[in-house]
């Protein structure tokens, strides 16, 4: 189990409370869904935390993506049991299936209330992008695949995470300029997009490098000055080394690198373990920004259906029809330079994967493949035996996903040839549909997504296009049944590094919630987080001194000197004031304000009467308390006038 929720010990049931623990604001995400994918949005998770919970099911299946299980006491163990990725992943492997971008879910043979099943993990990799103002600060934005139409809240990315609509603005670190920050510094300078509101929009990469990689000439002040990540516990595999005094090292495997834990203790007494890592995120741009061109913007196409309803952008969307020769075509996809470019088709199936093909400027586009030797195409029967199944790569005749082994899909043909991805051969008798794995094919593989016109999801690749403008052409292969419907084209540059970057920003509470407080946020986290801000003030290291000012101030020494000031914030860290061998004050621990005020009272400049002498010493009165004394001397009285 990765976190239990209640422990029952006899009869007695009690709540299990998590440890303060902060996350990172970036990390590279998994994307995760509620129980019914078109309806509820998504967005991303670490997969290192355990946020979210299983859905088992393989990509390639059609009926398996439209309703991914969960079995008690199999892939989960308890109600509303959370776990990490690979936690999900193992058990989902283990059930015989995996992780895949679900329309919905369902808990195998009880009740499926909705509110049983919360977050699930998919196997879609996911992005964080970043919002910046004029003034610096940030808001975070989830870039994840929406199932269904392009809204916030109800039917995609909470609006607290969404491009247009998030607030939650914050201050962080910059290193050097960032967009916005001037007028040479704009959005388009660094490749970013600038949003309705002015804001920019970045994309991120992350970056974790060892703080440390020499620890002879370190010390504890370089320690806490150069170190921020907390660990959550010493490494079960590390090796202690205690031979600086000022700390200890926990190297795993004996290795000084960015998963060395260093354990500190400073001079206010706390005991500190503290990751030697320095995570930076550092924005990205677009060599060129991203450009929808809809159905609407199609120049030829043979075979298709325009429809319009059900499309994710509220447009048309294109509907092949059952012929090899069907196709469309965008002639005005414009790119300012030579170069990669990614490319994406969002679209929606409701059969088995497919296979189509792509053109670009009229030359076809083959992808890389998993390179394994052909397969001899093997027809065992039109219909095999039972003893036969399941299938092997290859092999047929199919009818469906099921009757073929792990990882493979049945792809199923209406002609007498066609291409089937890792296999050599022309289907013989009247089988025309074989096992294949997906991973073989040198066409783009268009999986299923649960329905044709409400589960939607993008297949993307990356080409080369010319200065200027360009053709893009997808067209079915061969003689394949229903084909994807297409909603849109997406082009964009690729990712473009920046110099500008900050550091990796912490946060107790989570931003996994939506609009029905259904997620990770919790009260629990609000409160350690006002904790650590409190600890943060009381701890700093003008706390002491500023209180022991204050408090001579009140006990009557206006301008009590550097040497008193100093012997009273001793008093204050160390939790203990010694007036002699045989008599203290205070409990030794940070804070006591029992050392404090015995430090203030006790000491020369409080208790010698020559220094009470001085006519500088003592306490001045307020400016406004010496002029109200000076008016009352007069026997001033205020005269309100009638009118």
């Amino acid at each position: 189990l990765d976190t239990i929720r209640t422990v029952k010990i006899g009869s007695v049931y009690y709540e299990f409370v998590e440890k303060p623990c902060v996350e990172l604001s970036f990390f590279e995400g998994k994307q995760i869904s509620r129980r019914e994918n078109k309806l509820f949005g998504a967005m991303c998770a670490n997969p290192k935390l355990a946020h979210a919970s299983e859905a088992c099911c393989r990509e390639e299946r059609l009926q398996e993506v439209r309703s991914a299980d969960k079995v008690p006491g199999v892939t989960f163990f308890y109600e509303a049991e959370r776990m990490k990725y690979d936690t999900a992943h193992d058990r989902c492997v283990d059930y015989g299936k995996d992780l895949c971008f679900f329309e919905k879910t369902r808990i195998q043979d009880t009740p499926n209330d909705g509110f049983r099943k919360g977050y699930s993990w998919t196997n879609l990799d996911c992005s964080i992008n970043v919002k910046i103002n004029k003034e610096g600060y940030i808001a975070i934005v989830h870039d994840a695949e929406l199932s269904s139409k392009n809204e916030v809240d109800s039917q995609g990315i909470p609006s607290h995470l969404e491009e247009n609509d998030t607030q939650n603005w914050f201050w962080v670190q910059w290193e050097g300029p960032f967009p916005g920050s001037s007028e040479s510094d704009t959005c388009a300078s660094f490749g970013c997009k600038t949003l309705a509101s002015g804001d920019c929009l970045c994309k991120t990469s992350l970056n974790d490098t060892p703080v440390f990689q020499d620890l002879s000439t370190t010390n504890k002040t370089d320690i806490l000055s150069q170190l921020f990540i907390g660990a959550p516990g010493i490494p079960s595999n590390s090796e202690p080394d205690a031979s600086n005094p000022d700390f200890v090292a926990h190297k795993v495997h004996g290795v000084l690198d960015e998963h060395t834990v260093l354990e500190v203790n400073d001079d206010k007494g706390r005991t500190f373990l503290l990751k030697n890592v320095l995570s930076t995120v550092t924005l990205e741009g677009w060599a060129q920004l991203p450009a929808i061109y809809g159905v609407d913007e199609i120049s030829s196409n043979s075979s298709v259906v325009y429809k319009s309803h059900g499309s994710a952008s509220s447009g048309d969307i294109v509907d092949f029809l059952d012929d090899d020769q069907a196709f469309v075509e965008w002639d005005s996809i414009s790119v300012e330079a030579d170069g990669l470019y990614d490319i994406s088709f969002r679209y929606s199936m409701g059969t088995e994967t497919r296979t189509m093909q792509l053109f670009v400027n009229e030359e076809e586009i083959f992808l890389e493949h998993a390179g394994r030797p052909l397969e001899q195409i093997n027809h065992i029967a039109d219909e095999p035996p039972p003893e036969s199944m399941p299938l092997t790569r290859c092999q047929g005749d199919c009818d469906s996903d099921d009757e073929c082994g792990d990882g493979l899909f049945c792809l199923k043909m209406d002609g007498n040839e066609g291409y089937f991805p890792g296999c050599s051969g022309l289907p013989s008798g009247n089988g025309r549909d074989y096992c294949v794995d997906p991973s073989d094919s040198v066409l783009p593989i268009f999986l299923p997504t649960g329905g044709f016109n409400q589960d939607w999801r993008h297949w993307s690749t990356q080409v080369f296009m010319n200065a200027g403008v360009n053709t893009i052409r997808l067209k079915v292969a061969h003689m394949g049944e229903s084909a994807p419907n297409i909603d849109y084209l997406k082009v964009e540059g690729v990712r473009t590094p920046t110099t500008a970057s900050f550091r990796n920003p912490p946060h107790f509470v989570s931003h996994i919630v939506n609009k029905d407080n259904l997620g990770e946020k919790n009260v629990r986290d609000a409160m350690y987080e006002t904790d650590a801000v409190l600890d943060h003030y009381i701890f700093h290291d003008n706390t002491a001194p500023f209180l022991c000012h204050r408090i001579m101030q009140r006990f009557g020494l206006s301008n009590p000197s550097p040497r008193y000031v100093k012997e009273c914030t001793k008093a204050f860290r160390s939790g203990k004031y010694d007036v002699s061998d045989e008599i203290s004050f205070g409990s030794e621990e940070y804070g006591s304000l029992e050392a404090t005020i015995a430090a203030v009272l006790l000491d020369k400049e409080a208790t010698d009467e020559a220094i009470s002498q001085d006519m500088s010493h003592g306490s001045l009165r307020e400016p406004i308390l010496k002029v109200m004394h000076l008016l009352r001397s007069q026997n001033y009285e205020a005269v309100i006038p009638v009118s």
